[in-house]
């Protein structure tokens, strides 16, 4: 059972500025013609699936884990049904799809590249940082207004 802090976690991908003239991106949008948005839009869908999952990519229902079908990306992609075949048997040629080991084989598969680009945080984490934020954002304001009234005491023009 995930615990409260796990359900509570934002995932997202991190991916680099240049990342559509890499490798992986251009295959996908190029080699593919028409097809090429197509492809990258089903890899990123995969992608974010795989996100919270460390990598992995499986549909779970109770406690069976089933592999992702072709129908799930049609669904979520706006693709049909068999060029969601044909896009997720490909990603699966090409390696960025992978069966995962003996040791993770109830996992089914797993996404290689997902696992380095993952980063994620807790909400408790963000409702931190805000506060942080607006404590230092109210010193500012502070010491701002003692500088103010110091320059006004003597007679002091500021640039502010």
């Amino acid at each position: 059972m995930a615990s409260k802090d796990e359900k509570t976690r934002i995932y997202w991908l991190k991916i680099e500025c240049d990342s559509f003239r890499k490798d992986v991106f251009q295959t996908l949008l190029f080699n593919h013609g028409e097809m090429g948005h197509k492809y990258l839009t089903a890899y990123l869908f995969l992608s974010l699936k795989a996100a919270p999952l460390n990598g992995y990519l499986y549909e779970q229902l109770g406690n069976k884990k089933f592999e992702v079908s072709s129908k799930i990306i049609a669904s979520n992609t706006n693709v049909t049904d068999e060029e969601a075949e044909k896009i997720y048997n490909d990603l699966k040629e090409y390696g960025l799809i992978v069966k995962a080991d003996k040791h993770n084989a109830d996992k089914l598969y797993y996404m290689p590249k997902v696992k380095e680009a993952i980063a994620s945080v807790t909400k408790a984490a963000i409702i931190k940082a805000k506060q942080r934020e607006r404590a230092k954002t109210a010193q500012r304001i502070k010491e701002q207004k003692a500088l103010e009234k110091d320059a006004k005491e003597n007679n002091i023009d500021l640039p502010f």
